[in-house]
């Protein structure tokens, strides 16, 4: 993985040079170590079970918010791959930051329905 990072990176700046969006870019992010994580996930059923995570469903439910208070959140979870729930408090501004990064790119839509040849 190491060695696919800066492969990576330089495609990806490459890109957004191309589609104009390079300026919007802060200069630090491409002199910093990136972390490209790719990774074998399967048969076709389990690549499906996989991105249903990121297609279907938001990055976290209502219910799971339990306290916002003095600059915190504390919310239940669940590990990945893991079945017992836990319960994790963030710095507000962590848990805004983790939480944006679920939202869709601006021109990407969520999927709300498929139907099933």
């Amino acid at each position: 993985m190491q060695a696919l990072s800066p492969i990576f990176r330089a495609k990806f700046r490459d890109r957004m040079e191309k589609a104009g969006l390079l300026a919007a870019i802060p200069r630090e992010v491409w002199t910093k170590s990136w972390n490209v994580n790719s990774q074998v996930v399967g048969s076709s059923e389990t690549r499906i079970k996989y991105l249903a995570h990121y297609v279907f469903r938001f990055a976290i439910s209502n219910h799971c918010i339990e306290k916002v208070g003095n600059g915190r959140v504390t919310f239940t979870c669940r590990k990945v791959g893991g079945t017992n729930s836990c319960t994790m408090e963030l710095d507000a501004t962590e848990f805004i930051r983790r939480f944006l990064q679920h939202v869709l790119p601006t021109g990407f839509m969520k999927v709300r329905y498929t139907k099933v040849f």
